[in-house]
C-alpha cells in the first residue's frame, strides 16, 4: 500500500476533474446557443425574442455557480441579463453589451441598482436604447429634472411613468410635445391642462409634433386649429374635430397647403368645387377624396390629371375626353389603360403614350401595335415593350435593332 502525502492530490485525477468542468461548460453554452437561435428571429420589419421561450428555458435550465458562462450568456443574449447574478448586473460593459443586443435590448431593469442610481451610465449608455426607462431609476433619479428632460426628449412615452410633481413642470411636459402631442396633454397636470395659453404657444412653436394626433378639446378650438394648420396641414386636418371638418374657412386653408387633406373634410365639403379645385391643384391624388360629382367634372378632373394621371381611374364619364386623356398620357403613358376603346385607337394620344411610358403600348389598339412609328417610339424608352408588339414587327429588324440600341444606352 502506497502512502501519499498528506494533501497531494493525483496530477491525472485533477486533470479528469478540469476536463469534466468544461465539458460541462461547453454542453451547457451549446445547449443555451440552441435555444438562443431558436428564439431569436428576423422579418423585413426587425428583430424579435421569443421571451416566453427564454423564461421557460432558463427556468428549467438555471445559469450555473460560474461567473464565466454568465458572462457568456449575456454576451450571446443580452435577455439572459434577467437571470444573472450582481457581479454580471454591476457590470457596466456586459450592461451595456446587453443594452445593444438586436433581439431585446429592454434590459435595464435587470440591471444592478447601482447603475440604475448612475446618472452618467444611464445618459451615455440607457437613453435612446430602451424605450422604458423612468419606472427602474432610483427613487431620487426619477426626481432629477435634467435627466428627466433627456429621457422625455428622446422617448415622451416615458412620461407616463414620471413622479406627479413632474407633470406639472412645463418644461418637461413641453419637451414631450415636440415628439407627441397627445401624450403631452394626457400626462400634463388639470392645471396645465386648463392653461389654454401654454398650449397655443406650444403648438405655434416649430418643434412641436401633431402626428400622433391633437388631442381634445385643443382640436375643437378654432384658432389653436388654424395654428397647427399652418404648422402641418396633413396631419392637423387628420384630427380636426368632427365640427371644424365642416368649417369651410379653415378646409380651404389647409388643402392650399397640402391637397391631402380633403381626405379628412366633411362629406359635404369634399363636394365643394373650390375646395376641391385647389386641393387637386396642390396635389392630383387628392382626386380620389372628391365626391362622386366633382370626379366627373371636366376642370377638376383636367388639373388632377396633370400631375395624377391615373386619375382618369376614378372617372369613366370621362374616359372618352380626348383633351383630358392627351393631358393624362403625357404625364404616363399608363394612363391610356383607362381611356376608352375608342382613343386607345387613336393615333396620336397613343404615340405620346408610348412616348412616356414604352409599356403603354399593350393598351394601344390592335392595329396601332401593328403601326411600325407607334411601335418605334416605344421600343426607344422601352426595350421591353416590343413583346406587345404585332408579331410582323416583333421580328421587324429595325424594330428590333431600336430595342437592342435602347438596351445598350442603358448600360
Amino acid at each position: 500500500m502506497i502512502i501519499l502525502p498528506s494533501g497531494y492530490t493525483p496530477t491525472l485525477r485533477q486533470s479528469h476533474s478540469n476536463q469534466n468542468v468544461e465539458n460541462n461548460s461547453s454542453s451547457y453554452l451549446n445547449n443555451l446557443q440552441n435555444m438562443i437561435n431558436e428564439a431569436c428571429y428576423s422579418d423585413v420589419v426587425g428583430s424579435y425574442l421569443k421571451t416566453e421561450l427564454v423564461d421557460a428555458y432558463m427556468q428549467k435550465n438555471p445559469f450555473p455557480n460560474n461567473q464565466s458562462i454568465m458572462e457568456e450568456g449575456v454576451t450571446r443574449l443580452g435577455y439572459l441579463l434577467k437571470y444573472s447574478n450582481d457581479n454580471v448586473k454591476r457590470n457596466k460593459n456586459l450592461v451595456s453589451s446587453a443594452l445593444n443586443d438586436e433581439y431585446q435590448n429592454e434590459v435595464f431593469e435587470f440591471s444592478h441598482e447601482s447603475l440604475r442610481c448612475d446618472k452618467s451610465f444611464i445618459i451615455e449608455n440607457v437613453i435612446g436604447k430602451c424605450h422604458v426607462i423612468l419606472p427602474y431609476l432610483c427613487d431620487e433619479l426619477k426626481r432629477d429634472k435634467e435627466l428627466i428632460l433627456k429621457i422625455i426628449e428622446r422617448n415622451c412615452r416615458d412620461l407616463y411613468y414620471a413622479p406627479d410633481e413632474l407633470k406639472s413642470d412645463r418644461d418637461i411636459i413641453a419637451m414631450a410635445g415636440r415628439t407627441n402631442l397627445m401624450v403631452a396633454y394626457e400626462n400634463g397636470s388639470k392645471e396645465i391642462q386648463q392653461d389654454r395659453e401654454f398650449w397655443k404657444d406650444l403648438m405655434s412653436s416649430k418643434c412641436c409634433s401633431f402626428v400622433f394626433g391633437i388631442p381634445f378639446p385643443l382640436n375643437n378650438d378654432l384658432e389653436m386649429m388654424n395654428i397647427a394648420v399652418e404648422r402641418n396641414s396633413f396631419f392637423a386636418i387628420s384630427s380636426t374635430s368632427n365640427e371644424l371638418r365642416n368649417d369651410r374657412e379653415l378646409i380651404l386653408k389647409a388643402v392650399k397647403l397640402d391637397g391631402w387633406a380633403l381626405k379628412w373634410a366633411s362629406v359635404e365639403l369634399q363636394d365643394d368645387f373650390e375646395i376641391v379645385l385647389e386641393a387637386v391643384k396642390c396635389t392630383g391624388l387628392a382626386f380620389e377624396y372628391a365626391s362622386e360629382k366633382l370626379r366627373n367634372n371636366e376642370i377638376i378632373t383636367m388639373e388632377a390629371v396633370k400631375t395624377y394621371p391615373n386619375a382618369l381611374y376614378h372617372t369613366p364619364t370621362l374616359y372618352d375626353n380626348w383633351q383630358i386623356v392627351m393631358t393624362a398620357v403625357k404625364v404616363n403613358g399608363w394612363a391610356l389603360k383607362w381611356a376608352s376603346d375608342k382613343l386607345q385607337g387613336d393615333f396620336e394620344i397613343a404615340l405620346e403614350a408610348v412616348k412616356s411610358n414604352g409599356e403603354a403600348l399593350q393598351f394601344a389598339s390592335k392595329e396601332l401595335r401593328s403601326n411600325k412609328m407607334i411601335v418605334m417610339e416605344a421600343v426607344k424608352q422601352n426595350e421591353f415593350s416590343i413583346r406587345f408588339a404585332s408579331e410582323e414587327l416583333q421580328n421587324d429588324s429595325e424594330v428590333v435593332a431600336a430595342s437592342r440600341k435602347y438596351r445598350i444606352s442603358k448600360m
